[in-house]
């Protein structure tokens, strides 16, 4: 980037008599300030057009690659010819670059040139922007689009989830954040599944158990789930707390007992985790497990198991 930014300034020739490239060192510390690779790739974005940076702006946040079609959905300002030529300008540029297999497709020549792009936003408005957009987004996608444009769409509304005000809103988000975050969590991405999480049952509110209870019991579980697979001990355990006060029945409250269970084994605490476990037996499926079994009813026990 570097050497194309000195290019791009003329700040490079090259004598035939001497057959000698030309640099002036002094001129390019002037020029080129020790600029920082971000400083460098925005000055390249001052050649492009207004409107060719308003939706490359627009496109930034939706990720490395840019759909055309998604991005007409989220600039509706804009028509899809005037988008076309605009990221023609930007492929001209070298700021895109076009997918070989898909024609409605582009992709940033490399991420920081993205980032440059994003950092366009100011860091005040941004959760303001992505908010917008996730809302603009999900009022004109198809329920084919939103589904194939799922991650993408959330992403907007985690980062400007602090806008978000209507509760029926918030649930119906939460609802998907949900979906993704527990299907990243089965597939072992638990960083990025527990994320997912978090936001979904920040979107429930305080009175998510009386108003969505099935709903808030499938994110406090799969979330008390993932912070024990990561070794957040407590935090499983404060998660399995909550869902057995809230939960209606036994059959409800069997995974926050099993989490309870397994943090006191993984604890270390096996006399406890024990106990629980012959607890929640006796008190929950009212098995009559006696707390001292005589050699006789041992022997039975082991009958029946064989």
């Amino acid at each position: 980037e570097l050497l194309r930014s000195i290019r791009h300034e003329n700040l490079i020739g090259f004598s035939e008599e001497s057959s000698q490239f030309l640099i002036d060192e002094n001129d390019i510390k002037t020029r080129i300030p020790c600029n920082s690779l971000l400083s460098l790739l925005q000055d390249r974005l001052k050649d492009l057009s207004t409107e060719t940076k308003q939706i490359l702006t627009m496109g930034a946040p939706l990720g490395l690659n840019i759909d055309q079609g998604l991005l007409s959905s989220a600039n509706r300002e804009k028509s899809l010819d005037m988008i076309s030529l605009g990221l023609e300008e930007a492929v001209d540029k070298q700021i895109l670059e076009r997918d070989p297999e898909r024609n409605s497709e582009y992709k940033f020549f490399h991420s920081s040139m993205q980032h440059a792009v994003y950092s366009s936003i100011e860091e005040e408005k941004r959760t303001v922007f992505h908010f917008a957009l996730g809302r603009q987004l999900w009022k004109s996608l198809s329920e084919e689009q939103l589904q194939a444009h799922l991650p993408t769409v959330v992403i907007q509304f985690v980062l400007g989830s602090e806008e978000m005000t209507d509760q029926a809103e918030r649930y119906a988000l939460a609802s998907l954040v949900y979906s993704l975050g527990a299907t990243a969590s089965k597939n072992s991405s638990f960083v990025g599944g527990g994320f997912l999480l978090e936001r979904a049952k920040f979107f429930l509110g305080e009175d998510s158990w009386r108003e969505e209870h099935d709903l808030s019991l499938a994110i406090f579980n799969s979330l008390a789930e993932v912070k024990y697979a990561i070794g957040d001990l407590k935090g499983a355990d404060s998660l399995a707390a909550e869902i057995l006060s809230k939960a209606r029945c036994p059959v409800e409250r069997l995974g926050a007992h099993c989490i309870r269970i397994n943090t006191r084994f993984a604890n270390n605490q096996m006399a406890e985790g024990l106990e629980e476990g012959l607890r929640v037996l006796r008190n929950e499926f009212k098995l009559p497990i006696p707390t001292s079994p005589a050699r006789r009813q041992v022997v039975l026990a082991q009958v029946k198991l064989k």
